[in-house]
């Protein structure tokens, strides 16, 4: 209904979707229709399995068979691995994505997430860090080694990531660190809308979805989840509209999701 060509499905540490997905694909094909699902995966990347830490996100996009199983690879480890703090933890190391990623490189696509990814919460931390007169060093230098790390496991195929949100000030104000970020490390941006559901209708659905399942403390389901739906190039737009991006920018960033799709391709 969007005219979109593609779909990655990146559920939060789990391919168990894996299955459908490649039985979708190889009927459409077999069909002659032009839409691809891609397989991946919203990692929680960590340098240690201790108890108390921040359990950062990071997206990984299998292009080919290989990356797939480089991607069940990691998976493995992490349920293997698995620990209860609060919730189950299932996080991945950065050593072992170093370790499976390195063996065989250019088969898996990364971006660099959400708000909760590595990079976003630098980003911001370095935006507060600013309006109160310091230079955040600190946070810069998390920021340039960070994307070296990742640079050199993924190279042309690591995109920086930001969200249209446009009632979400941190948000807008990461979108363009991240953008201006990118710019000084010559890394390609792209926009995801991050869904959780399929259509801005469905949000209040989504909504009791969430606060039904067991927590600790309240819950947070508004501020972030409201724009976590499929959108319209012209809805991400809209929703960009606070942060001032120039119209030529956003089309390019879209030409960049194109380019992700162009590298998937279909196996069985």
């Amino acid at each position: 209904e969007l005219g979109m060509k593609g779909i990655a499905i990146t559920d939060h540490e789990c391919l168990s979707a894996s299955m459908d997905i490649s039985e979708i694909n190889q009927e459409n094909k077999k069909n002659g229709i032009d839409y691809k699902i891609a397989i991946g995966n919203e990692i929680y990347l960590t340098k240690t399995r201790d108890k108390k830490q921040k359990f950062s996100h990071l997206i990984l996009i299998a292009k080919d068979e290989i990356g797939f199983r480089q991607l069940s690879a990691l998976s493995s480890t992490a349920w293997y691995n698995s620990y209860y703090y609060r919730v189950l933890r299932v996080p991945t190391l950065y050593d072992e994505l170093a370790d499976v990623i390195g063996k065989d490189l250019g088969h898996i696509i990364c971006s660099t997430a959400c708000m909760a990814g590595e990079l976003s919460s630098n980003s911001l931390n370095l935006v507060e860090a600013r309006k109160k007169g310091l230079d955040g060093a600190e946070y810069k230098q998390n920021i340039i080694d960070f994307l070296k790390f990742l640079k050199s496991l993924f190279n042309d195929d690591l995109y920086i990531e930001i969200a249209p949100n446009a009632t979400s000030s941190d948000q807008n104000e990461v979108n363009v660190m991240n953008v201006s970020i990118a710019k000084s490390m010559d890394i390609p941006v792209i926009f995801a809308t991050d869904a959780h559901y399929l259509k801005k209708n469905d949000r209040l659905v989504h909504k009791a979805f969430l606060l039904s399942r067991p927590s600790e403390g309240d819950r947070e389901v508004d501020a972030f989840y409201q724009a976590t739906y499929i959108m319209s190039f012209d809805e991400v737009v809209e929703q960009l509209a606070p942060c001032e991006f120039q119209i030529e920018e956003i089309e390019e960033w879209a030409s960049n999701t194109q380019k992700i799709l162009d590298k998937i391709q279909i196996y069985d």
